[in-house]
């Protein structure tokens, strides 16, 4: 059933790209046509200890980039001030760690976690 929405929202981005004269792109990747390598990969992840679970509503499986030693960010700028991730979890082992993969709400459209 969503992917009937999703393909009617691909559609009119389609639509709006053609209109704005830009070229459709040679390959068109769908995230929901890779679902099983996803969590192939978040798996290793989690078996090499540089991602772990959290439960409950603001669960899921997070990257631990503390696992990276220095590293992690060296490509960017990474704030360490107070307003650093607003919506922080205070489970997560470090408030930079990001999710790799969220626990469903409801009504939401949702696969086995790895």
């Amino acid at each position: 059933p969503f992917s009937k929405f999703s393909k009617k929202w691909e559609g009119e981005f389609m639509k709006d790209m053609e209109m704005l004269r830009i070229q459709p792109p040679d390959v068109i990747l769908r995230v929901t046509e890779h679902i099983n390598s996803i969590c192939d990969y978040i798996q290793v992840l989690i078996e090499k200890d540089v991602a772990y679970p959290i439960s409950g509503p603001k669960g899921g499986i997070f990257f631990d980039v503390a696992s990276l030693g220095k590293a992690y960010g060296k490509l960017g700028v990474t704030s360490q001030d107070s307003s650093f991730n607003s919506n922080e979890n205070d489970s997560k082992r470090n408030r930079a760690d990001f999710a790799l993969w969220k626990t469903a709400k409801e009504n939401e459209p949702h696969w086995d976690s790895p």
